[in-house]
């Protein structure tokens, strides 16, 4: 009888320690920026481990590698180059640097949902070089977000580009795959969502005689509180051109800015012909390499060992030979700075 007592005892001492962990959410109201807010991000090129998913995980970030800062601006439309092209978005982003770094991008902010309106990229001299619009708004985010969310979007974005037009359609899937507690070199988060979107689809030119396909794979680690993404883990696929990269938000104060090393890049003419100009401006001596891609990926054309200087540098190539359609140019320089750009040629 005394044994059964003790046993009985235990019992209620174990349950009693037992602490159930009610899921997180994150609300509209959460997330939503306003005009005016910044974030900081570390981020860099690299193959990155988004971890598992599942309940009362640990995503530790704590040891990857991430070099460079750059910086996520929320702004009103009106203000920015083609915001009168998107009369209805509710706030644009402007990161700098980026892929493109004179990219601003426009988003709708609803009770119910985020989502994407189109981006336009300006080239420096104040000339549309590209524009695009989603003939659907591409919905990124619904609420609440939970591990219970999971949908998908058809797209289809309309782009022109230097006088060509071309569009991408294809489907998103977004699913949170998990919560818990995410670790970043820089702070350690609990109740955080894990947030997979992935976009599967066709890149195409003009009346369709060139078609590639594209895959854009995040992983956002999301918390509400936050208007921005706590951490990221992207791969984007285009033909046969993989790019990875990971960052997180940085909560360091006073932390010293990394001199850059580019200060701009600019191609011209757009579309080339026979010739395509790179206008380099750099803050710093370098030695590099550039090398051009078609749409499948293959390189078509390399130039290595470029001694680079302070300022100005102007680089020709010769695409004479080239067929009519998308490259992407790639500059890579001897501190690890890799900037890419995308061109067209029409003969």
């Amino acid at each position: 009888m005394k044994k059964t007592v003790h046993l009985i005892i235990i019992l209620c001492l174990c349950i009693s320690t037992v602490k159930v962990y009610a899921q997180p959410e994150v609300t509209a109201a959460g997330v939503t920026p306003t005009v005016g807010v910044s974030l900081t991000y570390i981020n860099n090129k690299g193959d990155y481990s988004a971890g598992a998913a599942g309940a009362n995980q640990i995503w530790d970030l704590s040891d990857s590698s991430f070099v460079n800062i750059s910086t996520m601006n929320f702004l009103a439309p009106a203000s920015t180059d083609c915001g009168i092209n998107f009369p209805n978005s509710t706030i644009s982003v402007k990161v700098v640097p980026s892929f493109y770094p004179y990219l601003t991008t426009f988003y709708t902010y609803t009770p119910n949902a985020f989502q994407i309106d189109g981006d336009c990229h300006m080239d420096g001299v104040g000339l549309n070089y590209r524009r695009c619009h989603y003939v659907n708004p591409l919905e990124y985010m619904h609420f609440p977000m939970n591990v219970n969310t999971n949908y998908t979007d058809s797209f289809r974005c309309n782009c022109i580009q230097g006088g060509t037009a071309y569009h991408i359609i294809g489907e998103a899937s977004i699913i949170v795959d998990g919560y818990g507690i995410l670790i970043t070199p820089e702070a350690t988060y609990n109740d955080v969502l894990r947030m997979h979107w992935v976009e599967i689809g066709t890149f195409v030119l003009g009346s369709g005689t060139q078609q590639t396909p594209i895959k854009n794979d995040y992983y956002w680690w999301i918390k509400d509180g936050f208007i921005g993404p706590i951490a990221i883990v992207a791969e984007k696929i285009f033909g046969t051109d993989t790019t990875k990269s990971g960052s997180y938000l940085t909560t360091s104060v006073g932390l010293a800015p990394i001199e850059p090393t580019i200060n701009e890049v600019i191609l011209y003419p757009v579309p080339a012909n026979n010739e395509l100009n790179v206008q380099l401006d750099l803050f710093k001596n370098q030695k590099g390499n550039v090398k051009v891609y078609n749409y499948l990926g293959q390189t078509v054309s390399q130039l290595q060992s470029l001694s680079l200087n302070v300022g100005n540098n102007s680089i020709k190539l010769d695409v004479n030979a080239f067929s009519n359609g998308v490259y992407h140019l790639q500059l890579m320089l001897d501190d690890g700075t890799i900037e890419t750009r995308k061109f067209m040629i029409s003969h």
